[in-house]
């Protein structure tokens, strides 16, 4: 009836990664609707935020000098949805809850996130989305929008321009980017993927 299950269960490796880990989800795909129910949980997970939050330490751990960061326990909800309104227009949108402590100290981040696809022909489709992000008295609010063109069915091109402003005690801190000095934080993408 349109519903699929599945869990792993992954053992501690003191060479790669000192923590066990426990995922379990449920997907449910009929007609225009997608949607799934995500569950993650690690333990002496090893997460190289280096500066990417913005701040330079975090739960009494610091982040600058490319420091990993550990942390005790991890555990990961998410919900996601998408929506096929039209032939050309695709909604979607993600909740997730992520919940870190160390041996000391403790942070929740919650994310919304919702964004719209508006495929113009076969080969090419417009993007827009954005998120809110909440984690220790920070408030990221992120905005982009883009153009993704298919060459083939394995090459693509985009362009993207993203702009992120925090609220709080940390700075804007864009993924892959090294974190702004500032509330504000603007990219502009272009790039190629490549399928093999």
């Amino acid at each position: 009836h349109g519903f699929t299950a599945s869990g792993m269960y992954g053992f501690d490796d003191s060479s790669t990664q000192p923590g066990r880990v426990v995922s379990a989800d449920v997907v449910y795909s009929q007609g225009p609707l997608r949607a799934s129910m995500v569950y993650s949980s690690w333990r002496n997970h090893a997460i190289p935020l280096v500066s990417g939050l913005g701040l330079g330490s975090f739960l009494g751990q610091p982040l600058t000098g490319g420091q990993t960061f550990v942390a005790r326990t991890q555990d990961i909800f998410g919900l996601s949805a998408l929506y096929k309104a039209t032939s050309e227009l695709d909604l979607h949108g993600i909740l997730t809850q992520v919940n870190l402590s160390t041996q000391t100290q403790s942070a929740r981040m919650r994310t919304a996130e919702l964004g719209a696809d508006y495929h113009v022909t076969v080969a090419n489709t417009v993007t827009l989305g954005g998120y809110l992000s909440w984690l220790s008295g920070t408030r990221y609010a992120e905005l982009g929008v883009g153009d993704v063109y298919a060459l083939s069915k394995r090459t693509v091109v985009y362009a993207q321009v993203t702009c992120q402003h925090a609220d709080g005690v940390g700075n804007a801190a864009m993924p892959l980017l090294a974190p702004s000095d500032s509330p504000n934080q603007t990219a502009f993408r272009i790039g190629v993927h490549h399928f093999f």
